[in-house]
């Protein structure tokens, strides 16, 4: 009886183990079989990375046509992104120039922004404004180096620096001052004075020989 007990015991064992050995195979080769389709799209963030900025430099030119003139400076400008309808506005420097500037961190690994440049008609007087409207597009990538990079391209074209002109015609004439005085009879009035000048010099020579006599 106690040799059966352990035959049958033995026997039990030996099946749940190959029940087991099964199981597992299965269950890997199923794993195996399901995980070989799957494509992995994730981009994980760069762990100590360092954050990067994109510059778009404005270059405003006044042309001056009248004999008056102004400065390029004070003129105003708007940077939209055209997703989120964010604005930014700068004005321009003595110089003509202003200066937009868009950081960038991991988050924004692998995603494309797209902005519009133009400038804002303030209505000073004479003034024609440009109505250039530049497309900005700047798409975030990770560099060879794992490093952040900023793709821009401007109007289609890609660039190294984004720089955005902008030319204003400005007519103005400087004021006459007005005239003081009546010019209107100059010559009449300097004969006047020239006779006026003539009988003062007989009357002298009149009273003189009166006195003489």
């Amino acid at each position: 009886m106690l040799k059966n007990k352990i035959v049958r015991r033995v026997a039990l064992v030996i099946s749940f183990l190959m029940l087991m050995t099964s199981t597992v195979n299965t269950t890997y080769g199923y794993i195996v079989t399901k995980t070989d389709s799957v494509i992995n799209t994730f981009i994980p963030a760069v762990p100590g990375h360092e954050d990067i900025a994109v510059s778009i430099e404005v270059n405003k030119i006044v042309k001056n046509t009248g004999t008056a003139s102004i400065s390029p400076e004070g003129f105003e400008f708007v940077l939209e992104n055209t997703a989120s309808g964010e604005k930014i506005t700068l004005k321009t420097a003595a110089n003509g120039k202003a200066l937009f500037t868009l950081p960038f961190t991991a988050e924004d690994t692998g995603k494309s922004f797209n902005y519009k440049l133009s400038e804002i008609n303030t209505g000073i007087k004479n003034v024609t404004y440009d109505q250039k409207v530049y497309d900005i597009h700047i798409a975030v990538t990770l560099g060879e180096d794992n490093k952040l990079v900023a793709n821009v391209t401007v109007d289609g074209q890609t660039v190294a620096n984004a720089v955005a002109r902008f030319e204003n015609a400005y007519y103005g004439e400087i004021p006459v001052p007005p005239q003081t005085g009546d010019s209107s009879n100059t010559a009449f009035w300097f004969i006047m004075m020239l006779v006026s000048g003539a009988a003062c010099v007989v009357l002298m020579a009149l009273d003189r020989r009166y006195v003489t006599k």
